[in-house]
C-alpha cells in the first residue's frame, strides 16, 4: 500500500516463441519485443524428415550449429531437442544484435532443404531526456524537450491541457515552442 508508479514483473513477461518449419521451406518472418527486466526466449523449430539427414543452423555471422555441436561463442544460443528429428535453436535475452536472418539447413539423403527466419527485434520506447518543470513569465520564450529511444523510432506526441477545459492541442514533434498570451 501506498506505493504508486508502473511495475514490472519479470516472469509476467517471458515469452517462448516457436517457429514450425513446414515441409515447403518457405521464409518467415518473426518479430519479437524486449521487455525491461525479462527473459525473452525465442526458440525456432527445425524438424528434419529422417534419422540420415544432417542439419546445420546459419546465421549472417557464419554456422551456429552444426549437427549437435555448437560453433558460436554466445552462450545464450542453444540447441534444443525434444525427439530426434527436431533442432530448435533458442536464444536467450534477445538483443538487437540478434536480428537478422537465421537459416536452418538440412541435408537428406536426396536433396538439401533450407528454410529462413528473419528475426525482427523491437524494443519498447523509452524516455531518455525530458525537460523539468519550468516557471516562466508570461510572454516569455519557453522551450520544452522529450526524447525517447526505442525500436521502431516512438513517435513523440505533445498535449497541452488547458485550465479552461478547452480541447487540447496536439503537436507531433519532439520539440515545440509555446507561448502564453
Amino acid at each position: 500500500t501506498g506505493i504508486t508508479g508502473m511495475h514490472y514483473c519479470p516472469w509476467l513477461y517471458l515469452q517462448i516463441l516457436k517457429i514450425h518449419f513446414s515441409t515447403l521451406f518457405l521464409m518467415q518472418v518473426v518479430t519479437v519485443m524486449v521487455k525491461p527486466l525479462t527473459l525473452l526466449l525465442c526458440s525456432v523449430r527445425c524438424v528434419v524428415e529422417d534419422k540420415n539427414s544432417k542439419v546445420a543452423w546459419l546465421n549472417r555471422s557464419g554456422i551456429i550449429f552444426a549437427g549437435h555441436d555448437k560453433w558460436s561463442l554466445d552462450p545464450r544460443v542453444e540447441l534444443e531437442k525434444r525427439h530426434s528429428l527436431e533442432y530448435s535453436l533458442r536464444i536467450q535475452k534477445v538483443d538487437v544484435y540478434d536480428e537478422g536472418s537465421y537459416t536452418c539447413s538440412v541435408q537428406t539423403q536426396h536433396e538439401p532443404k533450407t528454410s529462413q527466419v528473419y528475426l525482427i527485434v523491437q524494443v519498447p520506447p523509452k524516455i531518455s531526456n525530458i525537460s523539468s518543470d519550468v516557471t516562466v513569465n508570461e510572454g516569455s520564450n519557453v522551450t520544452l524537450v522529450c526524447m525517447a529511444n526505442g525500436r521502431p523510432e516512438p513517435v513523440i506526441t505533445w498535449r497541452h491541457l488547458t485550465p479552461t477545459g478547452k480541447q487540447p492541442s496536439n503537436f507531433q514533434d519532439a520539440t515545440f515552442y509555446l507561448t502564453f498570451c
